[in-house]
Order: C-alpha cells, then structure tokens, then sequence
C-alpha cells in the first residue's frame, strides 16, 4: 500500500468481547464500518471460524465491542 493511500485513511481503535474474549486491534481505515469488517475479519482468524459467525455474533450483541478513530499525532512537516 502506498504512503498517499495510506494518508487517506483513519486509524481506527476497536475493543472487542467475542466468546468470554477481549481482542484490541488497530487498523487503518476510510470508514468505521471498514474498520469493523477489518478487525472482525482478524478475530474471526485468531479464533479459528468463519467471518460471518464473527459478523453475526455483534450483529446480535451491538453493545459487544467499541470502534473509536485514534487521535492523529503531528508530524515534523505539520509543526514547522
């Protein structure tokens, strides 16, 4: 991924309850509906399951995870 691409993006905090487990996972993206089909994609692997089983079980339980954009910190070329 380029570097003018990726400037585009949020980055994006999201804290997640699945099966009695906490996941925290940082992700890049244009939207926090991108960001949550991101980390819902990385849980499903850690866990060893389909996405979609992951989609479904905060489909169900919307008060199961927490998206947030992380503050952006300033570069050298936005101080001078």
């Amino acid at each position: 991924m380029s570097l003018l691409a990726e400037h585009h993006k949020m980055k994006f905090k999201g804290i997640f309850n699945f099966n009695r487990e906490l996941f925290i996972e940082y992700a890049y993206a244009h939207s926090k509906q991108q960001a949550f089909i991101v980390f819902c994609r990385r849980i499903a692997k850690k866990q060893d399951v389909i996405p979609s089983w992951v989609f479904n079980h905060f489909k169900d339980h919307e008060n199961g995870y927490e998206i947030t954009i992380e503050p952006r910190k300033e570069t050298i070329h936005e101080k001078a």
